[in-house]
């Protein structure tokens, strides 16, 4: 992850990418619940944020995923 400005920008590598591969990501850390996202690209950028933390995790196309999410965070 990298910080921007007023936004935090995360981007990963998919070890074994597979046609219709997605990804499910949320904040961490926040101290509230948060919703999980999906997203098609191995990219996330989280807006008014100087740090951030999240997890992925990769969703394949017949509704497998990957067993530990990955984390990372930018600014703590």
């Amino acid at each position: 992850g990298e910080r921007r400005g007023d936004r935090v920008e995360f981007t990963w590598t998919n070890p074994d990418p597979q046609p219709g591969d997605g990804y499910d990501w949320q904040r961490t850390k926040t101290g509230q619940p948060e919703t999980v996202s999906r997203v098609t690209e191995p990219a996330v950028t989280v807006p008014g944020a100087t740090q951030a933390c999240i997890e992925v995790v990769i969703v394949r196309d017949n509704g497998s995923s990957s067993v530990r999410p990955a984390d990372a965070c930018v600014g703590e």
